[in-house]
This record gives C-alpha cells, sequence and structure tokens, in this order.
C-alpha cells in the first residue's frame, strides 16, 4: 500500500508504516510508538486509516479502542480483487476471508479486546 501511496503523488516522507505488528491491535499499539516518535502524539488531529474494506471495522474499533479519543479518523478502505462487496461470495478464497474476519471480530468483542459500536 504504501508503494501505491508514493505512485499517487504522496512522498514517502509523509507517509509513516509500521512494520512489527503480527495483529491488526499490535498495529495500533505500535503504531502509537511510531507517530509518537515521528511527529509527537500530542500533535495528531486526524489519521487516514488506509486497509482492505473487510478489514476495516476490526482496524476502526482498534483504533478507537487503543488510540486517544481526540485523535479522529478518515477511512479509506481498498477493494481487493476477491473480497469486494459484490463478489467476496463468488471466491472461496473471499468466502474465507470475509469468514475468518467475522469470526475474530465477534471474538475481539466478546472477550473485551475491542468496544463495539456502529459504523456508517
Amino acid at each position: 500500500m504504501k508503494q501505491g501511496a508514493i505512485n499517487e503523488g504522496i512522498p514517502e516522507t509523509d507517509i509513516i508504516t509500521e512494520i512489527r505488528s503480527t495483529s491488526t491491535r499490535e498495529n495500533v499499539l505500535s503504531s502509537l510508538l511510531e507517530l509518537d516518535r515521528a511527529m509527537g502524539l500530542h500533535r495528531l488531529k486526524r489519521i487516514l486509516i488506509v486497509t482492505t474494506a473487510f478489514h476495516m471495522r476490526r482496524c476502526y474499533l482498534n483504533m478507537r479502542t487503543y488510540m486517544p479519543e481526540w485523535i479522529e479518523y478518515s477511512l479509506c478502505p481498498v477493494d481487493d480483487r476477491k473480497t469486494r462487496e459484490d463478489n467476496w461470495f463468488l471466491h472461496e478464497t473471499g468466502i474465507q476471508r470475509v469468514t475468518d474476519e467475522c469470526r475474530n471480530l465477534i471474538h475481539c468483542v466478546q472477550s473485551g479486546k475491542l468496544q463495539d459500536e456502529e459504523m456508517d
């Protein structure tokens, strides 16, 4: 995704990536440190969240659960070839991704790892 942003004209110096995490929750927590080092967490007002469309809800809920409340989010869901809203159910890969994502999201909310809320 970073290379795609660069290809669209966003300067590489304006892109902050986190590469050590192994889960969405770890990514959010590790990103706090990366953002603080890069610009000072207290200076942040808004973050652009870019992830696949089927992963956006869990990503957003992790942000709402673990990021400071004053930070706002702009959501930018990206479609991949096999998990778009209009075709995920046509491919075994899409079905598996969406099923796994639903199970993971339900588990995270029920276990208290994520706060649940409505999304538009």
